[in-house]
């Protein structure tokens, strides 16, 4: 019988390998990058899969350096699309995770170290046109241990933003708390007395993971006096009786700034000492 023999040929797209990736500067964030993954060649072999890539995927590259801020980075796409990020250099990537079908998700890359990013389709015939968002958020102030705001005198009250606040603990290091929880901190010298705290969320209505943890001794060193998650009122309160002379670090952090809108998160720290009658 008859039939059509059609052939097509499509231009490589210029980043369609690691070595020719797109760079992400942090001070053009943030930014989209609008393109199109036709006419990209596998990236990876039936010997080599990594990171959710196969021989049958196809797909786009980007880096950047990382500087130890918390990144935004959603993609939209025109097919069934995944999100492999990758560190280290392009001859001995390690994979970091792999986001399929997710869409969006934040980061906090290491400082210093060199990050890639491949947008693939999820198989041989998934490609067509995208667009990649990066953006940056500037950590608070108080975002560290460190440089925890110093409270002086009682009663206190502050309000903040944990906009930007970072991961205070990792997974083998967690304790008082979620490692996935980025806060601020807060540092008193204790009296002896008994003291009451309070934090909330303030100015929003979406109902946000929070949670209000309190710590002895210095930073490097700290031990959990007492953690505390909050409500569906966006408020969580705790009293501890403190002892004269130690130093005690206080920790407020949110989980679900990682879902929409991304707005920021102001809050409401108040504390004070309690007379015993």
């Amino acid at each position: 019988g008859k039939y059509d023999f059609k052939v097509s040929e499509y231009p490589i797209p210029a980043n369609d390998e690691c070595q020719n990736a797109i760079p992400i500067l942090s001070d053009s964030l943030p930014i989209t990058f609008p393109g199109t993954t036709v006419g990209a060649i596998a990236d990876f072999d039936v010997f080599d899969k990594q990171c959710g890539g196969t021989e049958d995927n196809r797909g786009v590259w980007y880096s950047f350096l990382g500087n130890g801020k918390l990144m935004f980075v959603s993609y939209s796409t025109s097919y069934a699309s995944q999100l492999s990020l990758f560190r280290g250099a392009c001859n001995n990537l390690v994979c970091e995770n792999n986001y399929e079908g997710l869409g969006s998700f934040f980061f906090v890359p290491m400082n210093g170290v060199e990050y890639f990013v491949l947008l693939s389709g999820t198989s041989f015939p998934e490609v067509g046109d995208y667009e990649l968002s990066i953006e940056q958020y500037e950590p608070p102030e108080n975002d560290s241990c460190g440089n925890a705001i110093k409270i002086s005198q009682f009663p206190f009250s502050q309000t903040g933003d944990l906009q930007g606040a970072t991961p205070d603990f990792d997974v083998d290091t967690v304790q008082c708390g979620d490692a996935s929880f980025g806060g601020v901190w807060f540092s008193f010298v204790g009296t002896g007395k008994a003291i009451e705290l309070e934090f909330k969320t303030v100015g929003t209505d979406v109902n946000i993971s929070i949670e209000l943890s309190l710590f002895q001794g210095p930073c490097g060193q700290l031990e959990c006096t007492s953690n505390l998650s909050g409500n569906e009122a966006n408020v969580v309160s705790m009293t501890a009786t403190t002892m004269a002379g130690v130093r005690y670090q206080i920790l407020v952090s949110a989980f679900d700034y990682m879902i929409p809108p991304y707005d920021k998160i102001p809050f409401q720290l108040t504390m004070k000492e309690l007379v015993i009658i």
